[in-house]
């Protein structure tokens, strides 16, 4: 599914894993020869340079700008780390997200959330802002899947490692080196 926008963004949100997972969208789509930005807290990928970043997710007009760049640089994609700063404070209001992400919700950020639940309700914007024909992809295994998906137009696809799920995924063999898994989906096994 594709959106109307120039660019297909997938936006991820959680307390933790944000950075890797964008990351390895990032890499992962640009190995497929789609060329894909990124907005992270490490790095910024605008279709024309890598540069550090500045803060996970920039200012509405800095992040308006990048994402123009990266059209204008022949991206088609792009992997965004989504802050629950950034959406509480309304700075992805406008961009047209394609895929949302959600890892997890621990206790970090009550300094200025200070509750759980507020933290938990500026995540959950992320997936209240994608599209029907949209996909949020959740951690079903965290206690607060259910609060990121209450409001969801898009479809909704659940993953575990714990439980059962749309899609499930198990650690076969783990190293320093890193870990090969088995994925069982409606695709079948992986």
């Amino acid at each position: 599914q594709t959106c109307a926008l120039p660019i297909y963004i997938a936006g991820v949100t959680g307390t933790n894993g944000k950075t890797t997972i964008s990351y390895l969208i990032w890499r992962m789509l640009n190995a497929l020869q789609h060329r894909c930005g990124l907005v992270g807290t490490v790095l910024i990928d605008d279709g024309r340079e890598v540069a550090r970043a500045a803060m996970t997710t920039p200012p509405a007009i800095e992040l308006s700008r990048t994402l123009a760049t990266m059209v204008e640089g022949g991206c088609t994609h792009a992997a965004m780390e989504v802050s629950s700063h950034s959406l509480d404070q309304r700075r992805c209001d406008a961009i047209g997200f394609g895929v949302g992400i959600f890892t997890n919700l621990t206790g970090d950020h009550l300094d200025y959330h200070q509750t759980m639940e507020a933290y938990a309700a500026a995540k959950a914007r992320l997936f209240e802002m994608l599209p029907p024909a949209g996909v949020a992809l959740i951690n079903a295994d965290d206690p607060w899947a259910p609060r990121m998906v209450q409001d969801c137009k898009a479809r909704i696809v659940r993953c575990s490692a714990v439980g059962e799920a749309d899609w499930t995924v198990r650690i076969e063999h783990e190293t320093l080196h890193g870990m090969d898994l088995s994925m069982h989906g409606p695709a079948g096994a992986m």
